[in-house]
């Protein structure tokens, strides 16, 4: 999953680096890896002051490739940009 963010609803859409996304950029949030294929569809939700990100991902792990629901804390940088906080 990859994002990029404006200051206004019409673009441009930059990534963290300052590449536009029309123009290959994007900073990525969420890759999948050897068990989690096709991670994406995503969503924000708060829930008591908690942000979360929702998302799926085809688990590799299964005969074939269910989608299975991720629910993963959101955290912000200082200067506002999205990460994934680890879980523990």
């Amino acid at each position: 999953m990859i994002y990029g963010r404006s200051e206004d609803i019409l673009g441009p859409y930059l990534d963290k680096k300052g590449v536009s996304l029309l123009e290959g950029g994007g900073t990525l949030l969420k890759g999948g890896d050897e068990r989690w294929h096709g991670i994406g569809h995503n969503s924000v939700c708060e829930i008591d002051g908690v942000e979360y990100a929702v998302f799926h991902g085809y688990d590799g792990e299964t005969e074939r490739g269910l989608p299975k629901l991720h629910i993963e804390k959101l955290g912000w940088t200082e200067d506002e940009w999205p990460f994934l906080v680890e879980s523990e």
